[in-house]
C-alpha cells in the first residue's frame, strides 16, 4: 500500500470511528434526555405528592390544635384544671375531665387504650382529646354548653 492510500485509509477509519462515536454519543445523549425527562416527571409527581401530604399534615395539625383548645376549655369548665380529689355528679365523676368510670372505660376501649386508668390525669386528658377528635365530645355537658353542639364535629 502506498503512503497516500495509508493516509486516506487512516482518515476514513478515523472518520468512521468518529462517526460511530458521534452516533453513540447522540444515542447516549438521547437516552440521557429520556432519563432526565423521566426524572423530571418523577420529581413533579413527588412534589405534588409532598404538597398533598403537607396539606394533610396541616389539616391534621389544625384539627389537633382545635381539639386541644376545646379540651382545655372543657377542663376549665369541668374541674378548673384540678385533678386529684375532684369529684362531681354526686360522686360519680372524677378528675380533670370529670369522667364517670363506665364512660371512661367504654371510650378507652373504643379508642384502643386498653391500659388507660380512670384515675390517671394524663389518660383522662388523652381520652378527652381523642373523644373531641372523634365526634364524642357531646358526652360532656361543658362541651355542649361551650360549643353549642351535641357532637364533636
Amino acid at each position: 500500500m502506498r503512503f497516500r492510500e495509508k493516509i486516506i485509509g487512516g482518515i476514513l477509519i478515523v472518520l468512521a470511528g468518529g462517526l460511530l462515536g458521534i452516533i453513540i454519543f447522540t444515542a447516549a445523549a438521547h437516552w440521557d434526555l429520556r432519563a432526565v425527562r423521566a426524572d423530571r416527571e418523577s420529581l413533579a409527581h413527588e412534589t405534588i405528592y409532598l404538597k398533598f401530604e403537607m396539606e394533610n399534615f396541616k389539616t391534621a395539625a389544625d384539627r389537633r390544635e382545635k381539639a386541644l383548645r376545646q379540651a382545655a376549655a372543657v377542663i376549665r369548665c369541668e374541674s378548673g384544671g384540678r385533678h386529684d380529689g375532684v369529684w362531681g355528679d354526686g360522686g360519680r365523676s372524677y378528675g380533670i375531665a370529670q369522667y364517670q368510670r363506665r364512660t371512661f372505660y367504654a371510650l378507652a376501649e373504643e379508642a384502643g387504650l386498653s391500659a388507660a386508668d380512670w384515675k390517671s390525669r394524663e389518660d383522662q386528658v388523652q381520652l378527652l382529646v381523642w373523644a373531641i377528635e372523634n365526634g364524642r365530645a357531646g358526652e360532656w355537658t361543658c362541651w355542649r354548653k361551650l360549643f353549642g353542639r351535641k357532637t364533636g364535629d
